[in-house]
Parts: C-alpha cells; structure tokens; sequence
C-alpha cells in the first residue's frame, strides 16, 4: 500500500543513540528491521559526513544508507555520491570569523574530512575537547589562519554563553541560519536547515513526504520534524520539539525508546515500499 511509510529518517544524538553515544542491540535490530521491510533508510544529522559513517557502520546493515549531514546542508546518495551541498559565503565566514575574534572564541572550520581550529588559550582547548569527544571528529590543530580554505557547509562557534552569542550573530552575521546548542552556535547557509536537506532528499529518492516519518530531540529537529509525515520527538527531547512534533516517545534514549517505537510501528505493518 502507498499509505506505507515509505522512508524513516533518524537523528543520531540524542536519538538513535544512547547517552554515552553506543547504539543498543535493540535499536540496531528495530533499524534492521525496517530496513528488510523494503523502507528506505536515512541518517539526518548535525554532525559532518566523515563523523556519520561511523556511526552507520555500528548498525550493521546490509547496505549504505543515504544521509543528511551538517544539519541539511549536505546531502549523500548510499553510493556515496553528493546529492548537494550548500555553503556559507565568504562574507558570512568572515563576519563570523570576526564576531569569534571579538569574544575570543574558538571555531570549528569544516574542511574536507576534516575540522581545522585555532586554540589561544585553555578554556578554548577544553571547549574543543567536548566537541571531539562528542563527535570522534578529526581536529587539525596546526593551522595558524583560514583564509585560502574552501567555504564550509558550517562554522561552530564553540562558548559557554550560546544565548548572547546567538543575539551577537543575529545582529552582526545578517542571513545566516543559526542552531544553538548547549556549548556551541552553529552558523549555516541562509535557509538551510535539516528539514531543508530532508526534504531534498526525498525528492531525490521520490518518496512524498507524506510517507515519511522522522525522529529527532534537539532543536535543529524541528523543521525535520515538521517536513515528515509523522514526526516523533523523543522522551528526553527539548520542549520546543515536542510541541511542534505529532508525537513523542514513552522512553528516553537512555531506555531504548527509539526501537521501542519502532517495534509498535512494525507490528502494525506501517512500514515498506511504494506499491
């Protein structure tokens, strides 16, 4: 049947995986399953392409599954190929370099495979040490300057006051979309978001996205959640999103509650293909 929910789409933090960032044998075979159902299979992500397919690989499935990284403004096919990429402009990074400079902030610069950042001081180096242990990216601490690398899909700014930083950015950095988290604001294309990506990607795989349903905690989840079909928030996701979601899980990620709802998704036979 058509009504089937012909693609799931899945945060990775906070989401799929557990606190201390493991994926349970649970959620691994509730994945699994609805993949051997014939439905479509995505990762939609914060994080950078190279620091996903890891955490793709720790499912175990039977194929690559296509993804959208760097909050939507990426988009991979499963054979590994670019769908799109969207970045900011060199007037963005600049002004986002120097709002960084004023407050003497450390920055994630994405390149490549690869996140370059200049450290000056200690609480800076702790700052960036959270991120790595958060994300098992690949820090290059060497550089000395970015000018003459390629646009980024994103820059983060990493700080223990991501409010006023996000009121500075607001003012200072015009047109840029900005995610704020815990200890970071991230800084990406005008428009881009991760329900943007989403929906790219489903057009590139023609799935409507009414036959989608999309599962996510944070507040860069909302538009995702939003786009999909049926959009679930976590127990333990932010207020925000369970208000603009259609439904939230009964357990945290901590309690599998990812699988869980999988698990009574699947009973029901809402999973599969176009027909």
């Amino acid at each position: 049947m058509s009504s089937k929910y012909q693609l799931l789409a899945l945060d990775l933090d906070g989401t799929t995986l557990s606190p201390d960032g493991s994926i349970s044998p649970r959620v691994q075979l509730a994945v699994k399953r609805v993949l051997e159902s014939g439905c479509h299979v995505s990762l939609c992500t914060g994080r950078s392409t190279a620091t996903t397919l890891p955490i793709e690989s720790q499912l175990g499935l039977s194929r690559p599954l296509p993804l959208v990284t760097f909050n939507g403004a990426v988009g991979v096919a499963a054979d590994r190929v670019e769908l799109f990429r969207e970045t900011l402009t060199q007037n963005q990074v600049d002004a986002a370099l120097s709002v960084a400079a004023s407050l003497d902030l450390a920055v994630n610069y994405y390149d490549a495979n690869r996140i370059k950042c200049i450290t000056s001081n200690e609480a800076q180096a702790a700052l960036a040490e959270r991120y790595r242990k958060l994300t098992n990216c690949d820090y290059d601490f060497s550089i000395t300057s970015f000018e003459g690398l390629p646009l980024p899909p994103k820059l983060i700014l990493l700080t223990l006051d991501p409010a006023s930083l996000m009121a500075v950015l607001k003012e200072k950095v015009p047109g840029v979309g900005l995610v704020q988290d815990s200890y970071f604001v991230e800084c990406l294309p005008a428009g881009v978001t991760k329900g943007f990506g989403f929906e790219k990607l489903c057009a590139a795989l023609k799935v409507p996205l009414k036959n989608t349903v999309a599962f996510g905690d944070g507040f860069n989840d909302v538009e995702f959640l939003q786009a999909a079909g049926l959009g679930v928030a976590m127990k333990n996701a932010r207020d925000v999103l369970k208000e603009a979601a259609d439904k939230v899980t009964e357990f945290t990620n901590a309690e599998d509650g990812l699988a869980i709802e999988l698990e009574k998704m699947l009973e029901q036979g809402l999973f599969g293909t176009a027909q």
